[in-house]
């Protein structure tokens, strides 16, 4: 098991954010999580990723929960997942070229050595289709869909177990959204890398992903396979999502 969620809650005062929430995301898997804005979505992505400890329940990583970890452990957490936000820009030292900024988490755990750094960063920029004239530029001086595909290509240098993208296309334009998801499609079959993708879009997660898991007030109301969101029998929360993004002709290619 990679990762397992088990009966996660979380409260902010007399507010429960998340209640009860279980799931699980096995190795080379893509699992989606959907939910409208205030679903408890982001909570529950800073929870995963250790940022936030919850009030009740476990969540282990390979394992490994973030509350029992040693100091050690938590390093080999780390490593084993990554993430991609919305808001790419804020991830990035606007003082650091984007060479510096991308081989900065292998140079923090001592995974690569100077002389490999040249030949790493060509095959993270091939992957996710940077120019390499990119390598010398500032955060400032690159577009909003090329930050997102050098947050991705950040993502990727640990080669982790898992990548969390929580609402990391939402800000994109379609035709660049339509690019990155591509190319993350493509990555996920190819690598057999875990992902789990935090958004309130459908089209994004119905392209993505094996499973689906429905989020509301901060509770899993539905789960099923990637084919079965156009089933009628699906939970009438799920439903409504669905036929909102149908009516807004929301869908990049429709699910396939």
């Amino acid at each position: 098991m990679l990762l397992h969620v088990e009966k996660v809650s979380k409260n902010y005062g007399s507010h429960s954010v998340l209640c009860d929430v279980t799931f699980t995301v096995q190795a080379g898997e893509s699992v989606g999580l959907i939910g409208t804005s205030g679903s408890g979505k982001s909570t529950l992505s800073r929870c995963i990723l250790g940022l936030e400890l919850v009030d009740a329940g476990q969540i282990q990583l390979c394992n490994l929960s973030w509350q029992t970890a040693s100091c050690r452990e938590v390093t080999q957490m780390r490593q084993r997942i990554q993430a991609v936000f919305q808001d790419s820009a804020e991830s990035f030292n606007p003082r650091w070229t984007l060479a510096d900024s991308i081989l900065e988490p292998l140079r923090h755990f001592r995974l690569i050595e100077p002389y490999d750094e040249r030949a790493k960063l060509e095959h993270l920029f091939d992957i996710v289709q940077l120019p390499h004239t990119c390598m010398a530029s500032y955060p400032r001086e690159l577009s909003g869909g090329q930050k997102q595909r050098a947050a991705i290509a950040r993502s990727l240098s640990l080669n982790p177990q898992l990548i969390l993208l929580d609402e990391a296309t939402t800000a994109l334009d379609t035709i660049t959204q339509h690019h990155i998801v591509d190319m993350l499609k493509s990555y996920h079959r190819d690598q057999s890398m875990a992902f789990l993708i935090i958004s309130h879009d459908l089209s994004v997660v119905s392209k993505l992903c094996d499973r689906i898991l429905v989020l509301s007030e901060g509770t899993i109301v539905d789960s099923f396979n990637g084919n079965e969101l156009f089933d009628d029998s699906r939970h009438p929360y799920t439903i409504a999502l669905r036929d909102a993004f149908v009516e807004k002709g929301r869908f990049l290619h429709g699910v396939d």
